[in-house]
């Protein structure tokens, strides 16, 4: 196997329309637990819901895309295991490291009550199955983790003689089955369901380049297919915000969670169209840079000791407040992250 040749070809897939995703993901992340946490009173938790479970969904799937491009960039050839993984893991840790001692000096310092042993588990990317308090959003850690071990099984179906088709009919059982079985002992038996729809964007990301091909034509083909699409996207979206609305929320609601991935999946392909002609700009560029870092910090503003989101008598105020500090520190944990890699690297 010539792994280590073809990781030499494994360059970043530079895109504009990547940057202004990741940039409307993480802004409506930020601004869904602003509402889930009463920014803009109780009512609003619904709508909050709604938006941290879809673009969480967007934001996860942005690197399945990106990874897919790159995978039909050497031609569909195996992602070297040991490589990838490490690069992603010194990726994630980079941030991820940096944001858990902080956040454990801060607790300490505070007298937050924490347990070691979430930190522990928290620290092996175990985020999901044991949170530490008022930062649930870590699950997200796991499951990126997941997905990218994930792509070193899907990007080897070509060796393996496996279709696109088989490959996602067996994840679809398997996901199905492991849902189910896990909902039985009240664990987050849903991620399967994610990772069936990380492996599905991965697997025919490549249908990106064809959707834009027909959309330079401007046909009336090219026209009928956004028209569909559009359709699709308003029907899903409009009867999922209704049933939230109406219904108590709960996180494992197995039909919930499949009307919410198929709404991302729209999401992805509607901000895909919308994005086609935009172009590079700086500071949409600089917000996804920091995305990753602006994931981990924003939450622990938003509840707890250190919200800050009742600080003034008006929502907006707030909002922008949290935006800001939120900002800040995603640069500065993003400088610390950057050093760190470097080290490794060297």
């Amino acid at each position: 196997m010539r792994e280590i040749s073809r990781a030499k070809t494994f360059k970043d897939v530079r895109d504009p329309v990547f940057d202004w995703m990741r940039c409307v993901s993480i802004t409506l992340i930020v601004l869904s637990h602003f509402l889930m946490f009463g920014g803009w009173g109780d009512s609003m938790f619904w709508l909050g819901r709604y938006l941290g479970d879809v673009f969480s969904i967007v934001f996860l799937c942005i690197s399945a895309l990106l990874y897919g491009l790159k995978w039909q960039g050497i031609r569909n050839q195996p992602f070297p295991i040991k490589s990838f993984m490490t690069k992603r893991f010194v990726k994630i840790a980079a941030s991820l490291y940096p944001y858990l001692f902080l956040l454990l000096f801060f607790y300490v310092c505070f007298s937050v009550p924490f347990s070691i042993r979430k930190f522990v588990l928290n620290f092996a990317f175990l985020c999901w199955f044991d949170k530490i308090p008022t930062n649930g959003h870590l699950w997200f850690v796991t499951m990126i983790w997941i997905c990218y071990g994930s792509l070193c099984v899907s990007s080897r179906i070509q060796e393996k003689g496996i279709t696109r088709p088989l490959l996602l009919g067996m994840f679809l059982i398997g996901s199905i089955f492991m849902q189910l079985l896990l909902d039985k002992y009240n664990l987050p038996g849903y991620m399967f369901l994610l990772l069936f729809v990380y492996t599905l964007v991965f697997l025919y990301a490549f249908l990106k380049e064809v959707m834009y091909a027909q959309l330079d034509k401007r046909s009336s083909q090219s026209y009928s297919l956004c028209f569909i699409i559009f359709l699709l996207f308003l029907m899903f979206n409009t009867f999922t915000l209704y049933q939230m609305s109406m219904m108590e929320y709960d996180a494992r609601h197995t039909t919930l969670w499949y009307l919410l991935t198929t709404c991302g999946l729209l999401w992805i392909v509607f901000l895909l169209i919308l994005f086609h002609t935009f172009k590079q700009n700086r500071a949409v560029s600089f917000l996804s840079k920091i995305s990753f870092e602006l994931y981990l910090v924003h939450h622990i503003l938003c509840c707890g000791t250190f919200s800050v989101i009742e600080t003034f008598d008006s929502p907006m105020a707030n909002f922008l407040l949290l935006s800001i500090a939120s900002i800040i520190l995603a640069y500065l944990l993003h400088l610390i992250s950057g050093k760190i890699q470097t080290f490794i690297i060297k």
